[in-house]
This record gives C-alpha cells, structure tokens and sequence, in this order.
C-alpha cells in the first residue's frame, strides 16, 4: 500500500507488476506529488473490463438505502411511518485484480409506499476467478405498529401502540440498527452508516441515523475542492403530524425537513439524493386534514461503487 500524503489523510492501492489497463464506470485521474492515481465510479451496474496488466484495488462500495415507511391514512393513533434504513456501506482495501471482466453491481434504492415500503438493493463487486464483495441494501421503512426491517442499516419501528422495535443491521462493519416507535405513534429513524436510527418520543419521529465520510480517497480529486461525501444515512421517522429531521450539511443522510417525514429534496423531487445510499423519511401520520394525507414519505438512494488504484 503506497500511502497518500498526510495532509490527504488517505490511502491508495499501489500498482502490481504491469500497468493496469482497464476501462467501466467514469473514469477520473489525478496527480499528487508525483504519483499518479485512477478512479472508476459506477452510479449503475456494468463491467470494470481489464485487458492487460494488475493492481491492488481499493472499493468503495455502498448498497441502495431503504425508502421511508407511510403513515396510517385514517387513524392518527397510527401515526407516523419509520425512516428506511441506510445502504450498507463498505471499504475493501487492496483487492488484487487482473485481466478479466470484473462484474459490478450497484443497488436501487427502495420504492416508497403507504404502507410498508421496500428495501434497497444489494451493491457488489465479483473479481474475475475470485471473491465477491457484497453490501446489503437498507431496510425499508414500516407502517402501523410493525417491527423495523433489517438490513445494511435497519429501518426503525412504525409507531403504534406500544414500543416497537427497530430493525437490525445484518452486518456491523457496513451499518446500524433503527430505532424503536413509541407508543406515542411515532416512527423511529432508520439507521446509518455513521451510528444508529433515533428512537421515537410521544410527539415527534426519530431522527436519522448519521452518515459517514469514507476514510479511502474515491473522489478523484484532492482535499478542499468542495466535495464533501457523506454516504449512506438513514432515514427519519414520522409523527402524527412531523418527521424526524436529517442534517441539511450531509447530503448523504435521507431526511431533514420537520412536516411529514419528507425525504430529502432535490430538484422538486421527494426522495434521498441518488448515488448516497440514504434512506428515504417515514411518512406523517393522518391529523384530519388533506394537506397532511398528500404527505409521502421519501424513496431510498441508489447506491454507488467506486474502483480506484495507483497507475505511477
């Protein structure tokens, strides 16, 4: 392993033998202090195609995040839907790779519902003639007094009557558990990367589980160009009437608004930000008005895998 200069704070793979010839995903290279280092970055499933050389690889590989849980439509004893659970994420340093085609996966996130509302999907990298590398897709959120989903994160517990539980992670190196719903009728928060979903009170729905910030340098560009990526945070959970808030700073964490459980905005459209990882918020519960039922609780993230090695 060739280490990074200090002030990067980051690690890249050295070369092997021969220089590695490879193409898949976009591809971004550059230079610090004289070493040369190379990144694919896939938003979708493809190949990482290599025709000649080898290298110690470093992956970043982060699963689709589960969507936020609805809220019951008539009984605001049934109120708030949990937070969906963030997509396992996951750094695998020095994976030798050669010639071959080299099959990447990368997770959708999960869909939204009134009900329950589904998981995100599995991201994984399969080396050719070897091992396969696999993060497991967020826990979707729950509905009506209904145990959280487990998952990379679980998703929390949907508030009904009584303190229900929120799902676990299948994995602790790649997420945290959901929190718990409360006998006040509200959704706990799904789980991150970062730490776990917060647990309902009587009036108001967990709030998200943190994202985090890969220590591996996946971005393709040095420290101070404005990229700050956080990945894969979980979803808060809804209230009778409000959601639980997220971090507007890490656009990797699923929900920040207090009205509903919205997942977070972007471009007018209710979900997590594609290619994070975050889980989608729980949805409000009913409170009598038509306003309050138009409410949806926010779709899941896809996920993302980044390749990236030393070239000279």
């Amino acid at each position: 392993m060739a280490l990074r200069p200090a002030d990067h704070g980051v690690i890249a793979s050295s070369g092997g033998s021969e220089p590695l010839v490879a193409y898949g995903g976009r591809i971004t290279q550059w230079t610090v202090s004289g070493t040369t280092y190379r990144s694919h970055t896939f938003y979708g499933s493809g190949d990482f195609i290599v025709t000649g050389g080898s290298a110690d690889v470093d992956m970043l590989i982060v699963a689709g995040g589960g969507a936020g849980g609805g809220g019951h439509p008539t009984q605001s004893n049934y109120g708030g839907g949990s937070g969906g659970g963030a997509g396992g994420m996951e750094e695998f340093a020095s994976q030798s790779m050669g010639v071959g085609t080299h099959v990447v996966t990368v997770g959708q996130g999960g869909e939204r519902s009134d009900t329950n509302a589904s998981g995100g999907g599995n991201s994984s990298v399969a080396i050719s003639g070897g091992s396969t590398n696999t993060c497991t897709g967020g826990g979707g959120g729950r509905y009506a007094g209904s145990a959280g989903e487990s998952g990379g994160s679980g998703s929390g517990g949907a508030g009904g009557n009584g303190t229900i539980s929120g799902g676990a992670t299948t994995d602790s190196d790649q997420g945290n558990a959901g929190g718990s719903g409360t006998t006040g009728f509200a959704g706990g928060g799904g789980g991150g990367k970062g730490g776990a979903g917060g647990n309902a009170s009587a009036s108001t729905g967990g709030t998200c589980g943190a994202g985090a910030y890969p220590a591996l340098a996946y971005i393709g560009t040095t420290a101070g160009a404005g990229v700050t990526p956080w990945y894969s945070g979980g979803g808060g959970g809804g209230a009778q009437t409000n959601g639980g808030g997220g971090n507007l700073s890490r656009p990797g964490e699923g929900s920040y608004r207090n009205d509903g459980g919205y997942g977070l905005v972007v471009n007018n459209t209710i979900g997590a930000v594609p290619n994070t990882g975050s889980g989608g918020g729980g949805n409000g519960g009913h409170n009598g008005t038509t306003t309050d039922l138009k409410r949806m609780s926010g779709a899941g993230a896809s996920g993302i895998v980044v390749l990236m090695y030393e070239v000279a």
